[in-house]
């Protein structure tokens, strides 16, 4: 058993040195090209063969460029463009037509040296400029120009233009950009533009020139309010054919440079609609998504069916998939097993864009089409059902009013239900005790658990009319729960009488990342599985929502924590000291990490980013310091006297051991019945004073 934990906790940290090893060669990834450029390959471009679709950006340092690569997961190579100055220091360059072709050839050709069994085609070539950086499009977009190597055009917040007379714009500084425009709006280029709020002295901001684009084109901006992530608000939109204009807001310096850090993302926009233009019969519908990264399955339904003309009964029920971090992919493979081969499904900031394949509008594919909509619409109000039986549920041993039947409510942890207190229950409901349970979906941010716990407590005892406190039992995460609902005076109505806390996480666990990992896992056998309920069940929950929240020194941690104690409500905590490995074990870890790490070169670099500080993971692994999950340590609460170390791992301090007898005995009873019982002879604490 040893010699596996070994191989385990070495294993891993050999997975994180793999991890890792690609970050530590970042530079690696730039190439000098001629006249000043350099080519950025982002690191997944390196796992790719055949074509790429490439950008060529234009004002912006490298530096710059390579973090909003990175913030999007832009995967294609990039070339960087960069001159300090107004626009007429990119007017001048690219006045010179070979300029254009020649950056081409240079990246094919670097590409080819690198890796010469690739065919390093450009499918799509995109041109990119922010701020001043349009001086050398407006170049590029000259008569003579390049024309036939740009496929698509990305103006960052980017176009300006002076005044010919008045507030008329100078139409021979405008004219390439209106052609182009024109072109997109019919469907035979892509232009992506965006602009801010600032208005700038003398000349034409790049609100007007996005105007007149629009009105060139015969398109209507369309005004909208959608967050495109940190804090980057959408105000307006038009989109007319493959000719995409988004007004955002702000007129700060720093809403102007929020377009250079978000680049990544409209050139996934523009990339999406080139795309969609190499197949001119597809249909693209935009689902949108809200601020909390969720898009409803009703209102996809909806649209589909609209779009393809099938008649079909809106779906009911109010489930809703996410479609951020490991949720994101789990969700489109879902939708996309549900509705068929002839649908793609594309994130981009504030919608889901899902294109419907030419086949899918034949009459033959309707009936069959109809199906699956009809079933992910019912499959979708079973999981909506499903999902219902959160909140708190009585078992039959509960009694409200009744003195001689005092109630515990029992609050489960992450990856796990009610059904965890399965051995607990019994020796409650003997002892005299009746029983309440919690169920919540755990995956979620650990805030809305707290508020749905608080919502559900209310509203339970004024459905029942229960007026006597109850005793909270909370398990791992659920602590947490449980804490937030009695330290809140908004939340708090003097109606408990005594929180036990076993194996709480109250000052966080470095492996509550690790549940994330095993709960992508269960998605993944979920959407493999014959239960489509089940998996959209999960999906709706979220993947690994709650694991930041559970990291020492989150934010949720240090607000919780920042609030006192509730006066007068005694506080019990239990902890376990009964880890995975030994001592021996660890010391044999250790100095293992230790050799890795003090070895020389690059594989030394890498295992001591790698490993990092491995002390705290360790302790809460190692018998005597953590129970296989919490240390002992961080289970521990500032203004909490009372606490007991039991030799129990995480499970078994709430349920019995597997090698005895069900129901066994249960680690944590003795002492949870003793405290019950001497709480109860003391007098519940007042609810908090309000104004």
């Amino acid at each position: 058993m040893v010699s596996r934990d070994i191989r385990l906790i070495i294993g891993r940290c050999i997975f994180l040195v793999l991890a890792l090893a690609p970050g530590l060669s970042a530079a690696e990834a730039h190439r000098a090209l001629g006249d000043g450029a350099v080519l950025i390959m982002p690191r997944e471009a390196w796992r790719r063969t055949g074509a790429f679709d490439l950008v060529v950006h234009l004002h912006g340092s490298v530096a710059s460029v390579e973090s909003a690569i990175a913030a999007s997961g832009w995967d294609g190579p990039t070339i960087v463009f960069n001159r300090k100055g107004l626009s007429s220091v990119y007017a001048g360059p690219f006045a010179d037509r070979g300029l254009f072709p020649r950056l081409l050839d240079q990246a094919q050709a670097s590409l080819a040296r690198d890796r010469p069994d690739w065919d390093a085609k450009f499918e799509h070539v995109l041109v990119s400029a922010f701020s001043a950086g349009f001086g050398g499009v407006r170049e590029l977009l000259a008569e003579g120009g390049p024309w036939d190597r740009i496929e698509g055009l990305v103006l960052a917040d980017s176009l300006y233009c002076g005044y010919a007379s008045g507030h008329e714009l100078d139409a021979g500084k405008m004219a390439g950009f209106r052609k182009f425009t024109a072109l997109a709006a019919d469907g035979k280029k892509t232009m992506v533009v965006s602009h801010s709020e600032q208005v700038p002295a003398g000349y034409a901001s790049t609100t007007e020139t996005a105007v007149d684009l629009i009105r060139g084109a015969g398109g209507t901006d369309q005004a909208v309010d959608e967050d495109w992530g940190d804090g980057w608000q959408l105000k307006s939109r038009c989109v007319q054919g493959r000719l995409i204009v988004l007004g955002f807001a702000g007129a700060a310096p720093d809403d102007h440079m929020r377009h250079l850090r978000e680049l990544g993302s409209l050139w996934k926009t523009a990339l999406g609609a080139a795309k969609r233009g190499d197949d001119a019969a597809a249909k693209v519908v935009r689902v949108p998504i809200d601020a909390a990264g969720e898009v409803g399955v009703a209102d996809l339904v909806a649209r589909l069916a609209q779009t393809t003309g099938v008649v079909i009964e809106r779906p009911t029920g109010s489930l809703r998939l996410s479609t951020r971090g490991l949720a994101a992919g789990l969700s489109r493979e879902y939708l996309k097993k549900a509705l068929g081969a002839e649908v793609e499904i594309r994130y981009e900031p504030g919608a889901m864009n899902v294109e419907l394949k030419p086949p899918l509008f034949e009459p033959a594919a309707r009936a069959a089409w109809r199906g699956r909509l009809a079933s992910l619409a019912a499959k979708a109000l079973e999981a909506d059902v499903r999902r219902a039986s959160y909140g708190m549920r009585a078992r039959k041993s509960y009694r409200p009013n009744d003195p001689g039947r005092p109630t515990v409510c029992l609050v489960h942890g992450m990856n796990s239900s009610s059904f965890g207190f399965v051995h607990m229950i019994p020796l409650f409901e003997e002892a005299g005790y009746g029983v309440v349970l919690h169920d919540y979906p755990f995956n979620r941010p650990i805030a809305e658990s707290c508020k749905r716990f608080a919502d559900d407590w209310a509203a339970f005892r004024a459905k029942t009319g229960d007026k006597l406190p109850w005793s909270i039992v909370a398990h791992s995460m659920g602590a947490l729960v449980a804490r937030a609902l009695v330290e809140d005076d908004a939340s708090w109505k003097g109606d408990a009488r005594s929180l036990i806390l076993i194996a709480p996480v109250n000052q966080g666990s470095y492996l509550s990342k690790a549940q994330s990992i095993l709960q992508l896992v269960s998605g993944l056998e979920a959407l493999k599985g014959r239960d489509d309920a089940r998996a959209l069940t999960r999906l709706a929950d979220g993947v690994g929502l709650a694991a930041n929240d559970l990291l020492p020194g989150s934010a949720f941690l240090r607000s919780l924590n920042a609030r006192p104690r509730r006066s007068g409500l005694p506080y019990h905590i239990l902890a376990g000291d009964a880890g995975v490995i030994n001592r021996e074990t660890r010391r044999s870890i250790e100095q293992r990490i230790d050799l890795a790490t003090q070895s020389a070169g690059m594989l030394g670099k890498m295992a001591r980013a790698a490993a990092g500080d491995p002390g705290p993971i360790l302790d809460e692994l190692t018998d005597q310091t953590g129970d296989g999950c919490v240390a002992v340590a961080r289970a521990r609460l500032a203004g909490v006297d009372d606490f007991k170390i039991l030799h129990a791992n995480h499970a078994e301090l709430i349920r019995a051991p597997v090698l005895f007898a069900d129901p066994g005995p249960v680690a944590c009873m003795p002492d949870v019945l003793r405290w019950l019982e001497d709480d109860a002879k003391k007098k519940a604490p007042a609810a908090a004073s309000r104004p």
